[in-house]
């Protein structure tokens, strides 16, 4: 086997089908697939995910293999360094099999010998389509809303570190849904189910019940740079039956992860509806602003439980506990009439955590004089909330 690729092109791919490599497997390996059709693609699965990118090739030769495909296993951590070497390359790479045990690439920086594995190299998953979404809103939100998953304390609420996507075909609406117990938040975004003939039992499994992604797989994948399109939802079924959902995109890349087993936290609409239906007040106020002086309040208090906010006719002021350290903060809009000042307690990390979903400029806190928790609301530039976004963080109980 022998061919000539764009080293760039090769790199790319070969970095995102690394991207999860699992170096504590001794039967880890990258896939390397190439046809006389003159394209290719690296792969790597694992027990929690599989990658994928495709790369073409100008000239191929696999006359001396007798086949018109060629499948190798590749040892993979030595690869994902040479690929990282090979970032500033340039030009074309020839890529030969001179053995059962050795691959040779070569380019303008010079010859590497890659070690090939004698590893049963596994099938391409058959997969669903589940929809369309876009590239930039979906992965930028799953991002932020993944960073309120609690995975290191979930304990036997599993569901406490992933985030749930629930794809509503009906209303053409995915809604993203995380919480640490304390503050969760919702994100609904544009949705357009596939209209395919693909196993509909299948399908139903993804679109009837909670889609659990564990929170360090909802971060693996960024907005695509430079790509304003849209990407594809998949699914799979693996031969033992459990379920991986992923994302294949234009370029031919692909990515799958398996989920979390666990029973899905379904109160979140019925908790939305009792904090909403207690509101009274609100304030509207520059995000950074309200970031920066709970920052400055928490770093000078060694209480976990420090953080106070307190609004009057006047203003928002935040302090700690015995208030020697008090920041008066400048309001946008103020909607609270009360003779007497309101003063909600929170946990600093709690109320840190609600502007991770935040993408706006300013953000509009709501409550009322019973509430046990506060609406965090992102509002636009022309002072309208975001209502695709909703975020409730619980205030302190603690004394």
């Amino acid at each position: 086997m022998k061919f000539v690729a764009n080293v760039k092109n090769l790199v790319t791919a070969i970095l995102w089908a690394t991207k999860n490599y699992d170096t504590k497997n001794s039967r880890s390996h990258v896939v390397l697939s190439v046809n006389e059709q003159g394209s290719g693609y690296f792969s790597h699965g694992n027990s929690n995910s599989y990658m994928k990118a495709e790369f073409n090739v100008s000239t191929i030769d696999l006359s001396t293999d007798g086949v018109t495909q060629v499948d190798l296993a590749l040892e993979g951590t030595y690869l994902k360094s040479l690929a990282n070497a090979l970032v500033k390359s340039d030009g074309d790479v020839t890529v030969t099999k001179t053995s059962d045990t050795a691959l040779i690439m070569k380019t303008n920086l010079g010859k590497f010998t890659v070690p090939l594995l004698d590893f049963r190299v596994s099938k391409v998953p058959e997969l669903v389509e589940l929809g369309e979404v876009d590239d930039t809103e979906f992965f930028d939100s799953l991002g932020r809303i993944a960073k309120l998953c609690d995975a290191k304390n979930s304990g036997a609420t599993s569901f406490l570190g992933s985030v749930d996507l629930g794809l509503d075909a009906a209303n053409n609406k995915l809604t993203l849904f995380a919480t640490d117990r304390y503050a969760l938040a919702q994100i609904s975004l544009d949705f357009s189910p596939a209209n395919s003939n693909d196993d509909d039992t299948l399908v139903e499994s993804f679109t009837t019940e909670h889609i659990l992604l564990p929170s360090a797989s909802a971060t693996v994948v960024p907005p695509t740079k430079g790509l304003n399109t849209s990407i594809t939802l998949v699914g799979e079924k693996t031969h033992r039956g459990a379920l991986r959902f992923g994302y294949s995109f234009p370029d031919g890349r692909l990515a799958l992860f398996a989920l979390t087993n666990a029973t899905a936290f379904t109160h979140a609409n019925k908790m939305r509806k009792a904090v909403e239906s207690g509101v009274e007040y609100d304030i509207t106020i520059n995000t950074a602003a309200l970031k920066n002086a709970i920052k400055v309040i928490s770093d000078l208090s060694p209480a976990e439980y420090a953080v106070y906010l307190t609004v009057d006719k006047d203003g928002l002021s935040v302090s700690d506990a015995n208030g020697s350290n008090i920041l008066a903060v400048e309001l946008e809009g103020l909607n609270y009439e009360s003779d007497e000042p309101y003063t909600a307690k929170f946990s600093r990390t709690v109320i840190n955590s609600a502007f991770h979903p935040v993408a706006t400029t300013d953000v509009r806190l709501k409550w009322g004089t019973d509430s046990t928790a506060f609406i965090f609301e992102p509002v636009t530039e022309n002072g309208d909330n975001v209502s695709n976004v909703f975020i409730m963080i619980a205030l302190s109980q603690m004394n």
